[in-house]
């Protein structure tokens, strides 16, 4: 959020949230060939509703709502 401030890191400790949550017990699961399809198999769900989702979107704006 605050981009112009510049920390001060100590070099011996990296503090990187997101290996510290991966490179644990997360990446173990996440090479398990069971769960690779599982996530494969959510995220083209997701795509596909969000695919679906966007044909039913209305073109333009009521008039009633408009004025």
């Amino acid at each position: 959020m605050l981009c112009c401030i510049k920390t001060i890191q100590n070099e011996s400790e990296p503090r990187n949230f997101w290996r510290k949550l991966f490179g644990g017990p997360y990446s173990r699961l996440l090479q398990k060939n069971g769960c690779q399809w599982g996530v494969i198999g959510f995220s083209t769900l997701l795509l596909g509703l969000a695919i679906v989702g966007t044909i039913f979107v209305p073109v333009g704006l009521n008039e009633q709502v408009s004025m």
